[in-house]
């Protein structure tokens, strides 16, 4: 993954009872998204990258490693870049968008 590029959300399952609380916003299975930032963390105990979207801002809350406020991300592992999206997870419609950017990287 890289900055500027198009992913699909594969999993919007959140288990963590804060998740709610911290965020105001989530991505939802099969919306197409754009990666706006990647960074390390080593969230829930094990080491992960995050990932802020361009179309999702949540408020910052406060992070005691990092002894201050941050926008909370998500783990990268819950989103696919377009081009190897599963079987089932997109709609019609943006099945429809990912075709046309197939098209777009052929040429």
């Amino acid at each position: 993954m890289k900055t500027g590029e198009f992913v699909v959300c594969i999993n919007d399952t959140f288990t963590n009872p804060r998740t709610n609380i911290d965020f105001k916003i989530l991505p939802k299975k099969g919306e197409i998204y754009t990666i706006r930032s990647i960074y390390p963390t080593g969230g829930l105990g094990e080491d992960t990258t995050g990932v802020l979207l361009v179309e999702i801002t949540n408020p910052p809350i406060y992070n005691a490693a990092l002894k201050g406020k941050i926008e909370p991300g998500f783990a990268a592992k819950r989103f696919c870049p377009l081009n190897e999206v599963p079987d089932g997870v997109l709609d019609e419609d943006n099945e429809e968008v990912v075709e046309k950017e197939k098209e777009l990287q052929l040429i």
